[in-house]
């Protein structure tokens, strides 16, 4: 347990006075301060649990709140340091401090308090280290302040150990909702910005926008889960929200109802970790025309599709407790009116979103409630989403509208000549599944036959 508060004040202060000329350049209160630097025993620090390294991991922790009430307990270090060994680059981290000692000196406040190099500190102490280089703030320092410096010092471009994309987002958050900073004043501290230049004023403060939406998003999912979707789940997703945030924007005046549309198609993309490279396809009018099509093709998914084409949907009257984000599935914003692709997404974002910590998920069929893997059924949301995807970029491939019927065909018979090669070269091998083959066959035929009677050729 680290030393008690007096104790580590006391002992800072006496390193103070027997130490003083060695100095550490910080931007502090709006200009560059001179910090004066100690060597401290690791005990003589208190790893810190505000730290926005790890905000997001430990917003989900059993132990959270105990930590909140006593971060300098023996239980809660021991918490905070698992969590900082777990962060992205920690063990590269170590190995250069092995190899090339502590480089720079972290901060501390009057009491020990880490304000930077809580990673380092672990990092050292798991060497077998017994001390770390410190610059002491001034004991006036406020809450303000620290944010500021840290800020400064660990989210700034040039650091070494990056902030994970859902701390930050937690970080921008704290600075509006804690500090009260302006948005202008966000962008410059968080150098997406230039000072003194207008436009790079507005691009940086666009950012801080965008960061406050993305975290909005993700809290709506976690909402709708019922909190059962973790915050550090997106940590992969900065990609994904930085692009759906764009489309997003462009249409949620002008057309509402494509946006909600959008909206919940990419929540079930985020919860099946469909990823940003298919997720670009997701856009207004792409459920019904592309997705449900791959949910047709899909045998676990079609049975979801029917079900909701039945009403049979599953969920308490009035729709899924907190899809009320959802808002605008049709024009009256009632789900239960909705096209059944449209309400087999909203079922599957609910189903999904309430058993993230779960293995097994309840879906809605024709015949009643079935109970699958979780993970095959997220499988074939990911198949399904991906072959819409690909659909939408074959359609935007083919261009003028007028064109599409004409295209398809063309596509069609060449797909045909391909089977038919296919079943030359392999119809008599033993393995060859007869059955199969003629099921899909039956299928392009009957495919064949209703095109016939719509155009009367």
């Amino acid at each position: 347990m680290p030393a008690s508060e007096q104790a580590r004040t006391d002992r800072i202060k006496a390193a103070l006075a027997a130490n003083p000329t060695e100095t550490h350049r910080v931007a502090f209160r709006g200009k560059t301060e001179l910090l004066r630097v100690i060597t401290l025993e690791l005990d003589d620090t208190v790893l810190n649990h505000r730290s926005h390294r790890i905000r997001a991991q430990l917003e989900g922790h059993p132990a959270a709140e105990t930590i909140k009430q006593n971060p300098e307990d023996d239980a809660a270090q021991d918490v905070i340091r698992e969590l900082l060994r777990s962060t992205p680059g920690f063990e590269p981290l170590k190995e250069d401090i092995d190899a090339r000692t502590q480089l720079e000196p972290g901060v501390v406040t009057v009491a020990g308090l880490l304000i930077n190099a809580n990673t380092r500190a672990v990092a050292l102490r798991d060497l077998g280290k017994k001390h770390i280089d410190v610059a002491v703030m001034p004991p006036d320092a406020t809450i303000a302040e620290i944010y500021a410096l840290e800020a400064d010092l660990q989210v700034a471009a040039d650091f070494r150990q990056d902030y994970t994309f859902t701390n930050e987002l937690l970080f921008v958050y704290d600075l509006i909702t804690e500090q009260n900073r302006s948005e202008q004043d966000i962008a410059l501290q968080m150098r997406w910005a230039t000072p003194g230049k207008q436009s790079s004023l507005n691009k940086g403060i666009e950012i801080v926008r965008r960061y406050t939406r993305h975290l909005s998003f993700i809290r709506d999912i976690q909402a709708l889960s019922g909190g059962q979707v973790p915050l550090v789940d997106f940590d992969n997703a900065a990609q994904t929200l930085q692009e759906f945030d764009a489309r997003y924007e462009a249409q949620r005046v002008k057309d509402p109802d494509g946006a909600a549309d959008m909206k919940s198609a990419q929540i079930l993309a985020l919860l099946a970790d469909l990823g940003y490279q298919a997720s670009r396809e997701i856009r207004p009018g792409w459920v019904d025309q592309h997705l449900e099509e791959a949910f047709v093709d899909n045998e676990l998914l079609k049975e979801v599709l029917e079900a909701s084409a039945d009403g049979e949907s599953g969920t308490d009257e009035g729709g899924p407790e907190g899809l009320d984000i959802l808002e605008g599935l049709d024009d009256s914003g009632d789900a239960a009116t909705a096209s059944p692709v449209r309400r087999a997404v909203t079922t599957l974002v609910d189903r999904l979103g309430k058993s993230a910590q779960a293995t097994e998920v309840t879906i809605p069929t024709t015949d009643g409630d079935k109970t699958l893997p979780r993970q095959a059924v997220l499988d074939a949301v990911q198949d399904a989403m991906k072959a819409a995807a690909e659909s939408a970029k074959e359609a935007a491939a083919q261009g003028d509208a007028l064109k599409v019927a004409a295209n398809h065909c063309r596509d069609a018979a060449k797909r045909l000549n391909k089977a038919a090669d296919g079943w030359a070269g392999t119809h008599h091998d033993p393995g060859f599944d007869a059955t199969a083959f003629e099921a899909a066959f039956r299928q392009a035929e009957r495919a064949m036959e209703a095109l016939k009677q719509h155009t009367g050729l």
